[in-house]
């Protein structure tokens, strides 16, 4: 009898895994379902990559198994990868307490894995990667008694597996009428053709790209049902309860997947509302990470962009809504740490929940960066859809998110991608993206988009009058004593940012006076306000402004959770760009 060590199922899935990472761009250009965003092929991939990069083999199939499980688990992303996480969960807890199998064994585990793909999503779709997967774990076990081979069985099985793909697209209206085969399904194949091809040759042809990549471009009026696609991983306390929260999720959107993992539970769901989940969710545990993708943004850039050039920034920067949607402007959140639970700046988090959750917290909340792998995800996708992109952060005197991003477009060698450190943040560093896209749409070339916007940098200014120094003193931005005698005198602050991208405490204590001052010398060409959760001492602000500048504001923004928790409650300010 041929028995199979956990190193050979850690070369099996590497392999299978290499194949499907080749062809990342081809599943992109075909995900029409369950929405047209175009990222089933990297979200695939990087599940695939956080298996190569983080699994440890061993030559126990059961310790194999489970590191290739938790990689896949906790670095999955989107529908797609977090069924295949799924799956390889299931084959995990199907052969676990196993040293080494047989054959046999491996093909029945294959097979059972899918029941847990299943019963991790609260309402299956057919005719996607779950049909396929079934139909293939199927053909494994009836036939392995025929062969008796694992090479020549795997052979057949993906003819098999190619035919059911190719069939079920008629089950789902979308891939009717795109005329495409369902894309995590296709991504699948590619894995078990990995995996053949590695029995065969002991090997994969990382270079061989067989596909023509297809033309598919969705309806004009195909919309996107729910925007965010959300995942958390949680730790579970004793109040857990899957049904409750799978009852709760399936209120909110649709898509939702629940995985349990030993110590885990990996949720996903496509939401308008991350917020109202995350608050849900941790009345059950403690969230322990979050990551979120517009899917609206990603579907118009996928299947209706607008430039040749992109634009990418961060959370921190004071943005309309409209003006990310009209200039499909991708954002990286930051995240924020409350109690030892992740929040995702502006969408698990705001200003305006920020107050009553620092007032629960034991320990004062942190901020912290997305992950390499988000970041690298997301860069890699917008390096598909656009010849040039153009990423405008936070300042890195501020935070370590510029830093760590142009480090990853420098590793991967993302020619096309240029990065620049804003040296601003909130209202200023959204005005400096707002020039960007102004620059992009009156037609410039990239390098001189780059320049527009690295000339504007010492042209931005940015005043914000702060009422209550504690917040500022409790993260350890503002000394103690400053923050007791200003709290003792009563007195309001006033921030600013200074050439170099460090916060400041300026002379002034009045905005309409400084404002007043720069008119002597010059003109303000416009302006913005910024504050946090007091709109209608903003809109004072404004009002005021426009009688002393003669024009309104170009935007009225709440600031970023981060921000908010900074500057604390009831801050305003203005931001204005030099002439």
């Amino acid at each position: 009898m041929i028995t199979i060590t956990g190193h050979d199922i850690y070369s099996y899935i590497i392999s299978g895994a290499k194949k499907l990472i080749l062809h990342e761009k081809y599943l992109n250009r075909i995900n029409v379902f369950p929405v047209a965003d175009g990222d089933t092929g990297s979200n695939m991939a990087f599940t695939m990559k956080s298996i190569i990069r983080n699994s440890v083999k061993s030559i126990s199939v059961e310790d194999t198994l489970k590191s290739i499980s938790r990689s896949a688990m906790a670095s999955s992303y989107g529908n797609s990868g977090t069924i295949v996480a799924g799956y390889f969960n299931g084959l995990t807890m199907s052969l676990a307490n196993r040293e080494q199998i047989s054959e046999y064994e491996f093909v029945q585990g294959l097979s059972d894995s899918v029941d847990y793909a299943y019963q991790s999503i609260s309402i299956p779709k057919e005719g996607t990667i779950l049909t396929v997967m079934r139909a293939w774990g199927n053909y494994l076990t009836q036939n392995y008694p025929l062969k008796q081979n694992l090479k020549d069985l795997f052979e057949e099985s993906i003819w098999h597996a190619h035919t059911v793909m190719n069939d079920s697209k008629s089950l789902l209206k979308e891939l009717r009428e795109a005329d495409v085969v369902d894309a995590g399904a296709k991504g699948f194949v590619y894995f078990i053709e990995g995996i053949y091809e590695f029995l065969k040759n002991g090997t994969v042809d990382e270079t061989a790209i067989t596909e023509v990549l297809p033309t598919v471009i969705m309806p004009e009026h195909k919309e996107i049902g729910y925007r965010y696609c959300t995942e958390f991983i949680l730790e579970p306390d004793e109040k857990y309860a899957k049904v409750l929260i799978e009852n709760y999720l399936l209120s909110q959107g649709d898509s939702v997947i629940i995985s349990d993992m030993s110590d885990y539970i990996k949720i996903h769901i496509h939401t308008d509302n991350p917020e109202s989940s995350a608050l849900f969710l941790r009345e059950y545990g403690r969230i322990v990470d979050t990551k979120v993708d517009d899917m609206n943004i990603q579907y118009q850039i996928a299947n209706h962009r607008k430039h040749a050039i992109g634009i990418i920034t961060d959370s921190i920067a004071d943005i309309p809504k409209s003006v990310l949607l009209d200039n499909q402007i991708t954002v990286i959140p930051i995240q924020m740490i409350i109690d030892g639970r992740t929040y995702i700046d502006r969408v698990t988090l705001t200003s305006d929940n920020t107050y009553e959750l620092i007032a629960e917290s034991k320990v004062y909340p942190t901020s912290s960066q997305p992950s390499d792998q988000y970041i690298e995800k997301t860069i890699e996708y917008l390096t598909q859809h656009y010849d040039y992109v153009l990423g405008i952060f936070v300042s890195s005197k501020m935070s370590g998110t510029f830093d760590k991003v142009k480090r990853i477009v420098e590793q991967s060698h993302y020619d096309q991608v240029k990065i620049i450190d804003s040296k601003m943040n909130s209202g200023a560093q959204g005005l400096l993206v707002q020039a960007a896209c102004k620059a992009i749409e009156a037609g410039q070339p990239f390098s001189q988009v780059y320049d527009t916007v690295v000339e504007k940098i010492d042209k931005i200014k940015l005043y914000v009058q702060i009422p209550d120094l504690s917040y500022a003193t409790k993260s350890g931005r503002v000394p103690k004593v400053v923050g007791k005698v200003a709290s003792l005198f009563k007195l309001k602050v006033i921030i600013s940012i200074d050439e170099d991208g460090e916060g400041i405490v300026t002379k002034e204590r009045s905005i309409a006076k400084k404002v007043k001052k720069y008119l002597t010398n010059g003109k303000i060409k416009q302006y913005g306000i910024v504050h946090s959760s007091n709109l209608d001492k903003a809109q004072k602000l404004a009002d005021h402004m426009a009688e002393i500048i003669g024009e309104t504001p170009v935007f009225i923004e709440n600031v970023s959770a981060v921000v908010a928790a900074f500057i604390g409650k009831d801050a305003v300010g203005i931001v204005y760009e030099e002439v």
